[in-house]
């Protein structure tokens, strides 16, 4: 029960987090572009074993999807 409470506020603050930073990144909606910005925030808020490159990429996408 105590990993399920982190686990999603982790998940809240790291949305939270990046909802606030559109106020001061200019996101392109291109990870390749966005990648210096969004991999600072999503290796902070990131387990270890879902930190891949396909996982990046989807939250990447959902990310650009929830603020456009």
């Amino acid at each position: 029960m105590c990993e399920n409470l982190v686990k999603l506020l982790n998940d809240r603050l790291f949305s939270y987090v990046l909802k606030r930073t559109t106020t001061e990144i200019n996101w392109t909606g291109d990870l390749r572009k966005d990648k210096k910005y969004f991999v600072t925030y999503f290796d902070l808020f990131c387990p270890t074993e879902f930190n891949t490159a396909d996982f990046r990429k989807k939250c990447h996408k959902d990310f650009i999807d929830s603020v456009t």
